[in-house]
């Protein structure tokens, strides 16, 4: 018992050190989470609530806002995306063509270099302007278009197209959004480049 507890503690200071370590090197953000790792890329302005997972092979654009229980364990996320609770992004594959699926057994030192394989090979490309929608997985190999939408509880596994609704298992093509044509035509079809300060000042002039 007492080493199982001294084992917690050690790991749990080790967030603890990681957590300050990527709180100061990303000031423009407002982080909950002790489980984003040092070496993912963040950008400005983000949002990442309680007990969201973000792994080392992420990377996301400014003023991504991200719902608590959420794991993204690869991938890269453009610019003002939503990311609802309880999602699942970019998790890792497991070999089909091999005698087991088993990592125990196809990590260990043993018979790693014997059958070879990345789990992280395809990791998901997601657009400017997504929503995913809460408790959605979105599967390793895609590609969501700029403005898409994924409705809550869709499984992602084929692209996503720009500007559309997608939901249901796997993931289906809904309806196309609606949005305000001249409102977009004022701010440029790539408005999600810009800063929000423009952007709001446009929205409002």
């Amino acid at each position: 018992m007492t080493s199982m507890l001294y084992k917690i503690i050690k790991q749990r200071l080790k967030q603890v050190k990681s957590y300050i370590a990527v709180v100061i090197n990303n000031p423009s953000c407002e982080i909950h989470s002790l489980q984003v790792s040092r070496q993912c890329r963040l950008g400005k302005h983000l949002k990442i609530l309680n007990n969201v997972k973000i792994a080392q092979r992420v990377s996301i654009g400014d003023h991504a806002h991200i719902n608590a229980n959420t794991m993204i364990l690869s991938g890269n996320i453009g610019r003002y995306c939503s990311i609802g609770y309880n999602c699942i992004i970019g998790a890792p594959n497991h070999p089909t063509n091999e005698f087991t699926t088993s990592d125990h057994i196809l990590k260990s030192k043993q018979v790693e270099k014997l059958f070879p394989f990345d789990g992280y090979a395809q990791p998901p490309i997601i657009g400017h302007d997504v929503w995913i929608s809460s408790n959605s997985i979105i599967l390793q190999g895609v590609t969501i278009g700029n403005g898409a939408i994924i409705a809550a509880g869709a499984v992602v596994t084929k692209d996503v197209e720009a500007g559309w609704l997608y939901a249901g298992v796997p993931a289906k093509k809904i309806r196309q959004r609606h949005d305000d044509r001249n409102l977009t035509a004022s701010l440029g079809e790539d408005w999600f480049l810009q800063d929000m300060q423009t952007l709001l000042d446009k929205i409002s002039s």
